[in-house]
């Protein structure tokens, strides 16, 4: 490993993580049971158990901007969730192409925050779905985000699990195995 300073938190993490693969020690930290079926917008998906969607005036408390999403999954104590929302044809999202519409969204949030440290991307479901990992900022602190995109019906269907980012470690592998379990083409037809 490089060295590095002790206040460069980002680049230790990313080496720390590139080792860890390397010795084979990255997989299996996760632990939350996958049971539930969350059905969406022409997909569904499986998500740990104890999960569940919240109605809007908790959404509020947690997402300050207007701009919240539709749905929104969120463990018991609202420290870890997901959200998922369908951008429409107007958002400039190829559907067909859900690497370049993965590209398109991490430029609009390096935009939108300079602050904003990314991670590493990847597909899932046979290139179905693109996902990206980044670390955010919020009041209470730094936030790990896997924002992950895939095509449903004719619109893209935008998903982030989310967590504070201490816990990043304990729940990316078990979202990525998650991510394997999307079904295109099922789910409601809202």
């Amino acid at each position: 490993m490089k060295p590095v300073q002790d206040t460069d938190t980002d680049r230790i993490f990313l080496q720390l993580q590139r080792e860890l693969l390397r010795m084979g020690l990255a997989e299996g930290t996760g632990g939350q049971p996958v049971r539930r079926l969350l059905r969406g917008q022409g997909f569904c998906m499986e998500l740990p158990e104890d999960f569940r969607e919240t109605d809007r005036d908790r959404a509020v408390a947690l997402f300050y901007s207007r701009h919240r999403p539709e749905t929104m999954v969120l463990c018991p104590k609202r420290c870890a969730g997901f959200t998922f929302q369908a951008l429409e044809a107007e958002a400039d999202l190829p559907v067909d192409d859900m690497e370049k519409a993965g590209n398109t969204a991490r430029e609009v949030l390096r935009r939108a925050d300079v602050k904003t440290v990314f991670y590493e991307q990847g597909q899932a479901l046979a290139g179905r779905v693109h996902w990206f990992d980044y670390k955010s900022f919020a009041k209470d602190g730094a936030v790990y985000n896997l924002m992950f995109l895939f095509p449903a019906e004719t619109k893209v269907m935008m998903g982030t699990f989310y967590c504070r980012f201490r816990d990043y470690d304990r729940w990316k592998p078990e979202v990525l195995k998650l991510l394997e379990t999307i079904r295109i083409g099922e789910g409601d037809t809202k």
